[in-house]
């Protein structure tokens, strides 16, 4: 595996942590424990982005591949630490999140 192209990869996906802080900054009151909520999150797009380089990496392909899949886990697990009362702003996320892509 060529450590440069992971690289470069991983940093593409990288992308998505100021995404996902601007996510649930705007979400900030309707989350369950925001400080775990952010943990959780970066811990999830470092382990998004090192699956997602080692997988262009091996097949070859190119990172737009991946977007809509991590979108849909990203907005999977947010939707899992938000209330449920409160899914009318979800819209934001979809939002904030196109806008990084």
């Amino acid at each position: 595996m060529n450590f440069a192209l992971f690289g470069r990869f991983f940093l593409e996906f990288a992308m998505m942590y100021p995404a996902e802080y601007l996510c649930l900054a705007s979400l900030q009151e309707h989350l369950r424990a925001p400080c775990k909520t952010y943990a959780i999150g970066a811990s999830a797009i470092t382990l998004m982005g090192l699956a997602g380089a080692a997988v262009c990496c091996m097949l070859d392909m190119e990172t737009n591949f991946l977007l809509i899949p991590l979108l849909i886990i990203s907005f999977w697990l947010l939707r899992w630490r938000t209330d449920r009362e409160n899914q009318g702003k979800m819209g934001q996320y979809i939002r904030k999140e196109k806008l990084f892509a």
